[in-house]
């Protein structure tokens, strides 16, 4: 029902897991079970959660915690596409 809701809570998900991943060139499972990657997800997404803010989108604490709760059920071994490319 909102589209632009969706579109930064996609957002949300797809730019610090493919940004971190990129940047330590590791997989989801390193970048979750170590301390300073799983802080840099965290910064990534508080940083993004801000941007939307700037924009009158509110990136609720629910929509964070939903896009943990993804990063943490993903196979240790994924990459986003963007980590990829």
């Amino acid at each position: 029902p909102n589209m632009e809701l969706a579109q930064w809570e996609k957002f949300l998900f797809i730019d610090p897991f493919g940004t971190v991943g990129g940047a330590t060139r590791s997989p989801i499972g390193v970048m979750r079970a170590v301390p300073e990657t799983r802080q840099l997800l965290a910064t990534c997404l508080a940083e993004v959660r801000a941007v939307a803010a700037s924009f009158g989108v509110d990136l609720t604490d629910e929509i964070v915690a939903r896009t943990w709760q993804r990063y943490d059920s993903l196979p240790p071994e994924s990459t986003a596409s963007m980590q990829r490319d």
